[in-house]
């Protein structure tokens, strides 16, 4: 997410990136994790869905709430390496980032970040 979120990298809009994941999630019927995206990142066997996903998810934490959300995530990561902890600190609920629930009822980052881009569930 590291290209999205910070001020040096490549910075592409809201729509593009909505039209990059709407094209390989097939407008959001196929969906991935956040973690497992990054697991097939990180093992080297990412598909076209888990590239445009972990963008798509860096700048919609990059512009989340009140803007300090980055801030918050790296400050409580240098104290302690929990990613779920440090993103419910600083975004303020769970991220959701193990599964793919969204629809009303879910009060999760993730969900949010399907309602972001897609405008439903």
């Amino acid at each position: 997410m590291g290209d999205v979120a910070y001020p040096q990298g490549p910075r592409e809009s809201k729509a593009s990136l909505g039209a990059q994941l709407a094209r390989y999630s097939g407008n959001g019927s196929r969906r991935a994790s956040w973690y497992d995206s990054g697991v097939r990142y990180d093992n080297g066997s990412a598909s076209g869905l888990d590239y445009a996903q972990l963008d798509a998810a860096g700048l919609f934490l990059a512009t989340q709430g009140d803007g300090q959300g980055y801030a918050r995530l790296t400050d409580y990561l240098s104290r302690d390496g929990n990613h779920e902890a440090a993103l419910q600190y600083a975004f303020g609920k769970p991220s959701g980032q193990y599964g793919t629930a969204a629809g009303p009822g879910v009060n999760t980052l993730y969900c949010d970040y399907i309602q972001y881009y897609f405008g439903g569930y």
